[in-house]
């Protein structure tokens, strides 16, 4: 029997729409909250809390859950048109129970942590389109400007 497709959507950190590979003609469709039980009563798998910060040449994962930051460029191979893009683990910043801003410029993102205060920038180069380098460092605290 033909395996159908596994496709997950986070709509809000909390509310996560999937559509769950099955064998046969059937394909379940579960709707949760990550806090909740699934409404069939399955204990659901909580998904990470993932802010996509686009840029123009790509876009910047936040996982809020744990602090990683990742970048994925959106090069395309103008060969075969095909996407060539590649994403990398580029940083890590502090957790905030209180949550966090963000601001994107170029191929940089500014996130605000609305607990500490502290500011921290995450830059990102392409080289040659097919690797990804750089680094977050915080860059000034909003408590000390």
């Amino acid at each position: 029997m033909p395996i159908k497709f596994f496709h997950s959507i986070a709509l809000t950190s909390a509310t996560i729409f999937s559509l769950v590979a099955t064998q046969g003609s059937a394909s379940a469709f579960v709707i949760y909250d990550s806090k909740e039980k699934e409404k069939s009563g399955v204990e659901a798998v909580p998904a990470p809390s993932f802010v996509p910060i686009p840029t123009s040449n790509g876009i910047f994962f936040h996982n809020s859950d744990n602090g990683h930051i990742s970048y994925c460029s959106n090069t395309v191979d103008p060969g075969t048109h095909q996407p060539a893009g590649v994403c990398e683990s580029i940083g890590l910043i502090e957790k905030s129970s209180s949550g966090f801003a963000y601001s994107a410029i170029e191929n940089s993102i500014y996130i605000v942590n609305k607990s500490s205060g502290a500011i921290t920038q995450c830059a990102v180069t392409l080289l040659n389109g097919t690797s990804v380098k750089g680094g977050c460092q915080q860059r000034a605290s909003l408590h000390s400007l």
